[in-house]
């Protein structure tokens, strides 16, 4: 009998385990708005003729996200960038855009900002296709 129950409570156990990993992915709704910044820290250190340089580069993206239709668990998705900025430093040289900034070295970065284009992901987060 106890031999059973331990048994019972054994195979519960690693049940709940099993289904407690798996995803059960998104459950977004048309309408839905969020605000995705992404920030990628890069470092490159490069060594020649016993000299050694590191540069660093640092790029913020700030998007808006909107699910504008959903369908059979795939869901298109509208993103707009609303900042982009962007820090590289190096030895002898630094240098900064920036979307918020005035200045014909951030003008590249101003034209990115606003400009819309959708895409579609399943309920795991797999993009599928990319629109506009």
């Amino acid at each position: 009998m106890r031999r059973s129950i331990t048994l019972v409570i054994s195979l519960l156990m690693m049940a709940s385990m099993t289904y407690a990993q798996k995803p059960s992915g998104y459950n977004l709704k048309q309408g839905d708005k969020f605000t995705m910044t992404r920030v990628t820290d890069v470092a490159t250190k490069q060594q020649a003729m016993g000299q050694s340089t590191e540069i660093s580069e640092i790029t913020t993206v700030v998007e808006a996200l909107e699910v504008i239709a959903v369908s059979n668990n795939v869901y298109t998705i509208k993103s707009t960038p609303t900042k982009r900025k962007l820090a590289i430093s190096a030895p002898m040289m630094s240098q900064e855009m920036n979307s918020d900034l005035d200045g014909n070295q951030n003008l590249p970065f101003k034209m990115l900002t606003g400009e819309s284009y959708s895409f579609t992901m399943d309920k795991f987060g797999k993009i599928l296709q990319f629109k506009d």
